[in-house]
């Protein structure tokens, strides 16, 4: 176990740890960077891994992305990515880094497909965001039961993902969010589905899991 110096405590206090699957996963290097972009507009990451494409590991486990989100930082310590070029400023603010935190948690939960960049990459209006992208849809069998209890957003190259905007009161926030994802039926050719989301918010256990080398 290699320890990370003490700063480290504070610096990642308010980090995210966010896993997911991509269904389809990305076939080319420019839909992978496309996936990757994406997130890293929604805050500042501090490391993105994922599954290498043609691999034994994507054939028999599919493509994962793994990220570590610091949504109170500007600039990260340890990759060249940065929402804004200014000096890093960071608030002493505890409830508003929560709430800038939860901000992101909330928006991550939320989070159902992405356009395929092999089913946009040559529309102009799209890349110059001019045109939003509605996803077409079905439910399965098992997800019947939720039709006409949410609401999705639209794609755009400012905002590519299809996100969760309204939940009828009476789908559970956590278990309906799971059953939509796992119950959308879409054409794979048109887009990705985010599915097995997992979010980590304890930074003692991020912490750890940097220094097992397991994140």
């Amino acid at each position: 176990m290699n320890h990370l110096p003490k700063r480290f405590q504070q610096y990642f206090r308010y980090a995210v740890g966010f896993k997911c699957k991509i269904i389809p996963p990305p076939k080319t290097p420019s839909e992978l960077q496309f996936i990757s972009e994406s997130f890293q507009k929604l805050a500042t990451v501090d490391i993105l891994k994922s599954t290498l494409l043609n691999s034994d590991e994507l054939i028999r486990d599919g493509f994962h992305l793994n990220i570590l989100f610091n949504p109170v930082h500007k600039r990260s310590l340890f990759l060249p990515v940065s929402m804004v070029d200014e000096t890093e400023q960071i608030s002493d603010s505890h409830p508003w880094n929560i709430m800038t935190r939860d901000k992101l948690v909330k928006r991550l939960e939320n989070l159902i497909a992405i356009p395929r960049y092999l089913y946009v990459e040559n529309d102009d209006k799209f890349l110059n965001n001019e045109r939003s992208i509605e996803f077409t849809h079905e439910l399965s069998d098992r997800g019947r039961d939720l039709v006409g209890k949410y609401d999705l957003s639209l794609a755009s190259m400012e905002d590519p993902f299809i996100s969760i905007t309204r939940c009828d009161p009476t789908m559970n926030e956590k278990s309906g969010k799971y059953r939509l994802r796992s119950a959308v039926r879409s054409n794979i050719q048109h887009f990705h589905k985010i599915q097995d989301i997992e979010i980590h918010t304890n930074h003692r256990y991020l912490i750890r899991k940097l220094e097992d080398n397991t994140f």
